[in-house]
């Protein structure tokens, strides 16, 4: 009785972790899908303030 109430323990724990583990790497991508939008907002915004200073440049 005691090893099955132990088993039954271990085998919620594990359940438990695998759950908290799935949250974990759902909060990873999703902070990891963040910074990536803001880096493509940063690439962006630099490529374009070079390409129209380029032009600027070339108007001249």
């Amino acid at each position: 009785m005691r090893a099955r109430f132990g088993y039954k323990v271990a085998g919620t724990h594990q359940i438990m972790t695998h759950v908290n583990l799935y949250r974990f790497i759902r909060n990873c991508i999703g902070v990891l899908r963040l910074n990536t939008i803001i880096l493509c907002e940063l690439c962006a915004s630099v490529v374009k303030k070079n390409y129209y200073h380029g032009d600027a440049e070339r108007t001249e």
